[in-house]
């Protein structure tokens, strides 16, 4: 398991996830994304308008869809995302991802 940055806009929260979804942190935000748009299961998240959700989702999906067997967990909430700069200085080398 590896450390990873999550936002929505509000506020950071550093997450234990594992290990692949770390390393290609990107890759594996863009696949929910897609996979919320083309399942059934992702329609929960259309308000109409568009697709509302947070980080906190994300991690849902993590955990019920791709590793079931390697639960993410939330470690911290960093504060809010206009403190990114603070926050991506005091840990340089976890990625991170705004949604």
């Amino acid at each position: 398991m590896k450390s990873v940055i999550l936002s929505a806009d509000g506020d950071q929260y550093l997450y234990s996830v594992p290990d692949p979804a770390a390393d290609d942190l990107d890759r594996f935000c863009m696949e929910f994304l897609h996979w919320m748009q083309r399942t059934p299961a992702g329609k929960k998240y259309w308000d109409g308008r568009g697709y509302m959700f947070t980080e906190a989702d994300f991690i849902d999906w993590l955990n019920e869809t791709r590793f079931p067997e390697q639960r993410s967990q939330l470690l911290e909430d960093l504060g809010d995302w206009e403190l990114r700069e603070k926050t991506f200085a005091e840990h340089p080398d976890v990625p991170h991802y705004n949604f």
